[in-house]
């Protein structure tokens, strides 16, 4: 089967919340054990992600539009931060620190996060 190269554009807020996340899980190590020319890729593509995001900042502020967008997080695809902590076998600390990437948002004092993003990390740690 021959290769096909394909790619996925990303931008605005998405592009600021994907290049925030995958940099920390590169930071964190989470590719180190990846083939080298594959982790140059990965690297680069997230390099890409981020000037998106940056330059996605940068014509918001531009047009004077600082605020930035809090992720909608509607009931039915919110789960807690309790009850993910549960799912993934981790503390409630370290669900704490997970909670920007999964989607998560605090309300009312607590975390929430998007039931979606916390399935596909249960899915991705029963594959390793």
């Amino acid at each position: 089967m021959p290769y096909i190269e394909s790619a996925a554009l990303l931008s605005g807020y998405p592009a600021v919340l994907a290049g925030v996340g995958l940099r920390d899980l590169a930071r964190r190590g989470y590719f180190d054990g990846v083939a080298p020319t594959a982790r140059a890729e990965l690297l680069a593509a997230i390099a890409d992600i981020e000037r998106a995001g940056q330059r996605w900042q940068a014509s918001r502020e531009a047009a004077g539009n600082t605020e930035t967008p809090q992720p909608e997080i509607r009931p039915e695809s919110a789960i807690t931060a309790e009850r993910a902590a549960i799912l993934l076998g981790v503390t409630s600390r370290r669900i704490r620190q997970l909670a920007p990437i999964l989607g998560g948002s605090k309300t009312r004092g607590r975390w929430v996060l998007d039931r979606s993003a916390v399935l596909a990390e249960h899915q991705r740690r029963k594959a390793v």
